[in-house]
Protein backbone atom coordinates (compact mmCIF):
# COMPACT_ATOMS: atom_id res chain seq x y z
CA UNK A 1 0.00 0.00 0.00
CA UNK A 2 2.53 2.33 0.86
CA UNK A 3 4.35 1.90 -2.19
CA UNK A 4 1.15 2.47 -4.28
CA UNK A 5 0.82 5.99 -2.23
CA UNK A 6 4.15 6.94 -3.05
CA UNK A 7 3.72 6.23 -6.68
CA UNK A 8 0.47 9.18 -6.85
CA UNK A 9 1.26 12.29 -8.10
CA UNK A 10 -0.87 15.51 -8.97
CA UNK A 11 -3.26 14.39 -6.07
CA UNK A 12 -5.55 16.42 -4.14
CA UNK A 13 -5.03 16.43 -0.23
CA UNK A 14 -8.55 15.23 0.20
CA UNK A 15 -8.40 12.74 -2.55
CA UNK A 16 -5.29 11.62 -0.50
CA UNK A 17 -7.02 11.59 3.03
CA UNK A 18 -9.92 9.71 1.50
CA UNK A 19 -7.82 6.90 0.17
CA UNK A 20 -5.83 6.44 3.51
CA UNK A 21 -9.65 6.35 5.16
CA UNK A 22 -10.31 3.52 2.58
CA UNK A 23 -7.49 1.82 2.92
CA UNK A 24 -7.96 1.78 6.87
CA UNK A 25 -11.63 0.56 6.43
CA UNK A 26 -10.02 -2.31 4.31
CA UNK A 27 -7.64 -3.12 7.37
CA UNK A 28 -10.12 -3.26 10.02
CA UNK A 29 -12.48 -5.49 7.95
CA UNK A 30 -9.36 -7.63 7.84
CA UNK A 31 -9.28 -7.97 11.02
CA UNK A 32 -12.90 -8.29 12.16
CA UNK A 33 -12.51 -11.31 9.51
CA UNK A 34 -9.49 -12.41 11.42
CA UNK A 35 -11.49 -12.61 14.90
CA UNK A 36 -13.52 -15.62 13.25
CA UNK A 37 -12.51 -19.15 14.25
CA UNK A 38 -12.33 -21.50 11.01
CA UNK A 39 -15.88 -23.20 11.23
CA UNK A 40 -17.19 -19.33 10.63
CA UNK A 41 -18.52 -18.48 14.05
CA UNK A 42 -16.99 -15.94 16.40
CA UNK A 43 -15.04 -17.05 18.85
CA UNK A 44 -16.36 -15.96 22.45
CA UNK A 45 -13.12 -15.15 24.34
CA UNK A 46 -9.59 -15.28 23.22
CA UNK A 47 -6.64 -15.66 24.55
CA UNK A 48 -3.26 -13.56 24.68
CA UNK A 49 -1.69 -15.70 22.17
CA UNK A 50 -5.18 -15.48 19.87
CA UNK A 51 -4.80 -12.00 20.61
CA UNK A 52 -1.37 -11.25 19.62
CA UNK A 53 -1.45 -13.56 16.25
CA UNK A 54 -4.64 -11.59 14.95
CA UNK A 55 -2.94 -7.99 16.20
CA UNK A 56 0.70 -9.16 14.92
CA UNK A 57 1.96 -8.06 17.81
CA UNK A 58 4.28 -9.92 21.05
CA UNK A 59 2.45 -11.77 23.69
CA UNK A 60 4.10 -9.22 26.06
CA UNK A 61 2.81 -6.32 24.32
CA UNK A 62 -1.10 -7.59 24.60
CA UNK A 63 -0.22 -7.94 28.28
CA UNK A 64 0.91 -4.96 28.80
CA UNK A 65 -2.23 -3.46 26.93
CA UNK A 66 -4.30 -5.49 29.22
CA UNK A 67 -2.37 -4.13 32.54
CA UNK A 68 -2.66 -0.99 31.46
CA UNK A 69 -6.20 -1.13 30.68
CA UNK A 70 -6.29 -0.39 26.71
CA UNK A 71 -7.57 -3.70 26.01
CA UNK A 72 -10.03 -5.05 28.37
CA UNK A 73 -9.77 -8.53 29.81
CA UNK A 74 -10.99 -10.58 32.81
CA UNK A 75 -7.35 -12.49 34.33
CA UNK A 76 -8.66 -15.93 35.81
CA UNK A 77 -5.77 -16.96 37.79
CA UNK A 78 -2.64 -16.49 35.58
CA UNK A 79 -4.63 -16.46 32.20
CA UNK A 80 -6.20 -13.84 30.45
CA UNK A 81 -9.76 -13.91 28.49
CA UNK A 82 -10.69 -11.13 26.32
CA UNK A 83 -14.17 -11.69 25.07
CA UNK A 84 -15.14 -10.45 21.53
CA UNK A 85 -16.70 -7.16 22.16
CA UNK A 86 -13.79 -6.44 24.00
CA UNK A 87 -11.16 -6.64 21.25
CA UNK A 88 -13.74 -4.81 18.67
CA UNK A 89 -13.79 -2.16 20.91
CA UNK A 90 -10.25 -1.91 21.32
CA UNK A 91 -10.23 -2.37 17.41
CA UNK A 92 -12.89 0.71 16.85
CA UNK A 93 -10.91 3.23 19.14
CA UNK A 94 -7.25 1.76 18.23
CA UNK A 95 -6.89 1.96 14.35
CA UNK A 96 -3.07 1.63 14.48
CA UNK A 97 -3.10 -2.01 15.46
Amino acid sequence: MVKNIVQIENVSKQEFIDAIKEATKDSIKALYESVKSKDGDAKEFYSVSDISNILRQKSHTVRRLLRNGELKGHKTGKAWKISREQLQEFLESNKNY
